[in-house]
């Protein structure tokens, strides 16, 4: 009896030791350094009193060298568009694009619109005046005749023919009207003679003049640059 007594004894002792016992230590935290210096950090808790379930989780994933900072790339203003200027004809850039912007109007090509007014005015000098021997007058930058002074002022409203802004309007405005009855060397005859002295020319067996092949000749190279 007594050693079954102390049996019992034992038996109990042992099964209040193990439900008295503390709970399992979760393993130290385990670190894995990959082939690309990369850092993975796993906890791993087991928690001992239901049933043994295991819960992983990824704290974090950090790289060895710090990522350099985004740099914005500056871009340039583009540069203002100047399809009218051309540096090597001495007429400012204000007149230029007013003379572009005329012919794009009455719809003249640019640079034919050009070419007149160089062999009209080589120095491009709004203020010069030319006497023909017929007792008329020459103005500015075309050349415009004093004799299209009321028609020129009737319709586009011209006052001043030295004004370098009006006098290109009246050029391209005439240039147009006569390219829309004249083609070739019989335009720019017409333009220098009128177009009374140009059929007059043409009716005597002339097809070109001096003044209309300068004109051709004047165009090729500002069209070529």
């Amino acid at each position: 009896m007594k050693t079954h007594h102390w049996k019992s004894i034992i038996f109990i002792l042992i099964v209040f030791l193990l439900i008295d016992s503390p709970k399992a230590k979760a393993p130290e935290k385990e670190t894995i350094v990959s082939d690309d210096l990369m850092e993975i950090s796993v906890l791993q808790s087991i928690e001992a009193d239901t049933g043994g379930r295991i819960e992983l989780a990824v704290l974090e994933k950090t790289s060895n060298s710090e990522p350099e900072p985004a740099v914005t790339p500056k871009i340039e203003p583009a540069a203002e568009s100047e399809p009218y200027y051309i540096k090597d004809i001495p007429l400012s850039k204000s007149n230029q694009k007013h003379l572009y912007d005329t012919c794009k109007k009455y719809g003249v090509d640019y640079i034919e619109a050009l070419a007149v007014m160089t062999v009209e005015n080589s120095q491009y000098d709004p203020n010069l005046k030319y006497k023909n021997k017929n007792g008329t007058i020459d103005y500015g930058l075309f050349q415009i005749n004093n004799s299209n002074r009321e028609w020129l002022k009737k319709e586009l409203g011209i006052t001043d023919l030295l004004d370098p802004y009006q006098n290109i309007t009246a050029g391209v405005y005439i240039l147009s009207d006569l390219g829309n009855r004249l083609k070739g060397h019989k335009k720019y005859i017409a333009y220098n003679m009128g177009e009374s002295g140009m059929k007059k020319y043409i009716s005597r067996g002339n097809n070109t003049t001096r003044y209309s092949r300068k004109v051709m000749e004047t165009y090729e190279k500002l069209k070529q640059g």
